[in-house]
């Protein structure tokens, strides 16, 4: 159909004479309307726990930014602190350098005084105290943090490299007035004592040396009045089997110390390692009053038997020019000492009874050791040190040898040789065996413990016992 002329100029006329052909141009040009925004979420407050759960990137790029300058402030302050620390430590040195070693006048007196006065004290903990919580700050923050403030730690606040503050002078300490204590207070209860695990049981206080001296050292080493009938049993000493009960009768209960005595004159060893003559007597009497008398077997009896059979071997003519004089002395000196101090009982029982030798030890050759420690331990009593003469280098390597002797074979040889020995010795000595092991056995059997092998007394045969 023909649109009329003149509508064409009118577009409001056009529209109004057309309203459908408008509604659908309208639709056609007329841009699409925006999509619907959707509700914004209420921003919390920064004190809000949702602001820290959810921050937004640039909050969290914030953050970044400032942790990364915290942590560049701590290690350029901890790099400082270092280096005033180690100013600090030279200057102080080399005063104390300057004071001590050049001057020696009142400036020492001046600058101990300065060193120890409160302020100075408390300035430098504080000073410390404040380096260690800003060292534990960096070393949370990272890696490199924590390897930095462990160098730090660890090569500058090491209590052996700490400068030391001089404490006060006797004089200051005299000057200081006592804090008063008042009428109500009571000074604290003594606390418990207790015995530091490192001291070594059994070593007691004897004094033997008061009344000796070269002129009045018997013959033999011990006071007899049989001295005649100890002289014709020790002419046995160089033979396997000597009656060492006779010998102690007739050296008045002094076996260990007569046959020590006799053996190292034999071998001149007293003269060989400067040994004065008193303190071999004072060492060897000491010693054997470490030995325990009413034990029956692991006594001084046993040692002298031991010492004596250890002597003999050392002398066989296929061991002759083998060993030198200091593997000798350290042999004859294992053999000695090898069982000083020993309770009667056998390593086990110490263990399964939980004694302070068996947790010194670690239940490790607890016997064996504790007579090693017992035996050294004595050289340090007043004029006990026979090996006081011999080099630095002799002491360790004889002390290193009776150690690796007492602890392995070389003394059990002679520990074990009694069946060897003349059947009526060897009968005195297995009675006596039994008889230690059998007290054992009792010990157990009131402890309700299991009886250890060859113990019970009721059960166990003397024949099946021996080798």
């Amino acid at each position: 159909m023909a649109r009329p002329q003149g509508l064409g100029r009118i577009p409001e006329l056009q529209l109004a004479a057309f309203p459908a052909v408008a509604a659908a141009e309208d639709e056609a040009f007329l841009p699409e309307p925006p999509a619907p925004r959707a509700p914004r979420r209420p921003r919390s407050p920064p004190s809000s726990p949702v602001f820290f759960a959810n921050p937004s990137p640039t909050f969290r790029r914030r953050l970044r930014l400032l942790r990364s300058h915290q942590d560049f402030g701590r290690q350029a302050w901890a790099g400082f602190a270092v280096v005033f620390l180690q100013m600090m430590c030279v200057v102080v040195g080399m005063m104390r350098a300057f004071a001590y070693g050049f001057l020696r006048m009142p400036l020492v007196d001046f600058f101990c005084e300065t060193c120890s006065k409160p302020w100075l004290v408390g300035w430098w903990d504080q000073f410390k105290r404040m380096l260690n919580r800003e060292l534990t700050h960096l070393s949370e923050m990272s890696r490199s943090g924590n390897q930095v403030s462990e160098y730090i730690s660890t090569t500058f606040l090491d209590k052996q490299n700490e400068v030391e503050i001089p404490s006060p002078t006797m004089k200051d300490r005299e000057k200081q007035p006592a804090p008063r204590q008042r009428p109500s207070q009571q000074p604290p209860p003594p606390g418990p004592q207790f015995q530091p695990m490192s001291q070594i049981t059994g070593v007691k206080k004897l004094m033997h040396s008061s009344s000796l001296s070269d002129s009045s050292i018997p013959r033999f080493g011990v006071k007899t009045n049989q001295e005649e009938l100890l002289a014709q049993e020790l002419e046995n000493l160089n033979k396997w089997g000597l009656n060492i009960f006779c010998v102690s009768e007739y050296a008045g209960g002094r076996s260990l110390s007569c046959i020590m005595y006799t053996i190292f004159q034999e071998r001149d060893l007293l003269k060989k390692f400067r040994i004065p003559v008193d303190t071999m007597v004072t060492y060897m009497l000491t010693l054997e009053d470490h030995y325990h008398p009413d034990v029956a077997y692991h006594n001084s009896l046993h040692a002298a038997d031991v010492l004596q059979s250890t002597h003999v071997l050392l002398a066989t003519p296929a061991l002759d020019a083998v060993f030198t004089d200091l593997e000798i002395l350290a042999a004859l000196f294992a053999a000695a000492i090898h069982d000083v101090d020993h309770p009667g009982v056998s390593n086990q029982f110490l263990i399964n009874t939980n004694s302070e030798l068996a947790l010194m030890y670690n239940d490790e050759s607890v016997l064996e050791n504790h007579h090693l420690a017992v035996g050294f331990k004595l050289l340090q009593e007043d004029n006990c040190d026979i090996f006081q003469n011999l080099s630095k280098r002799q002491r360790q390597s004889l002390r290193k040898m009776v150690i690796d002797m007492v602890l392995r074979n070389m003394v059990h040889c002679a520990d074990l040789s009694n069946p060897t020995k003349p059947l009526e010795l060897y009968r005195q000595w297995t009675d006596r065996i039994m008889a230690e092991f059998f007290q054992q056995g009792d010990r157990e059997r009131e402890r309700g413990m299991e009886i250890s092998p060859m113990c019970d007394k009721h059960t166990a045969s003397v024949e099946k016992s021996q080798i």
